[in-house]
């Protein structure tokens, strides 16, 4: 009877060890997915600045130098063969 009784409680133990490594390992997923769905936000707020803002300074300067932010034509005069 005590051997039986020492297989079935070690079956309860384990069973209960599985499901906690179960239950943290869900945790510890869900919480990193947390952490990698900031840093993504972070990271697409980031490049999304750097993608525009530069393009919008340069526009600005141009225009606060008083050239003109159109591509004008280009002289072909130094080139003789091909203008």
């Amino acid at each position: 009877m005590v051997i039986i009784q020492k297989y079935v409680r070690k079956w309860l133990v384990q069973r209960a060890y599985l499901k906690f490594l179960s239950v943290t390992t869900s945790i510890q997923c869900c919480w990193r997915k947390v952490l990698a769905m900031r840093e993504f936000r972070r990271l697409e707020q980031e490049a999304t600045k750097v993608a525009t803002n530069p393009i919008q300074d340069l526009r600005a300067n141009l225009l606060e130098e008083g050239g003109n932010d159109t591509v004008q034509p280009y002289d072909m005069t130094c080139f003789p063969t091909l203008g």
